[in-house]
């Protein structure tokens, strides 16, 4: 309904590479839907930082059809399952 009121497009979905190691300088982070493991990187985030993850770089390419992005006029969150009748 807020699609009606306001004509914004859908938000893209930002897939997470998660906290897999940390210490007390560095914490390691991946993806569990591609394997992308990050290098050891500079601890620089707060607790709930590093545990809501960071943007995964191979799963949130600006490309077409990549991280599941909605091409206009495709309609595949329909609630019937995108089935045409």
């Amino acid at each position: 309904m807020s699609a009606l009121l306001f004509d914004l497009p859908p938000r893209r979905r930002k897939f997470r590479a998660h906290v897999i190691d940390a210490g007390a300088d560095a914490i390691k982070f991946r993806c569990f839907r591609c394997a992308y493991e990050s290098e050891w990187l500079q601890n620089n985030y707060t607790i709930s930082e590093a545990k809501r993850g960071i943007e995964c770089p191979n799963c949130n390419r600006d490309k077409e059809g990549v991280a599941g992005l909605v091409k206009p006029g495709n309609q595949g969150n329909t609630l019937d399952g995108g089935i045409r009748g």
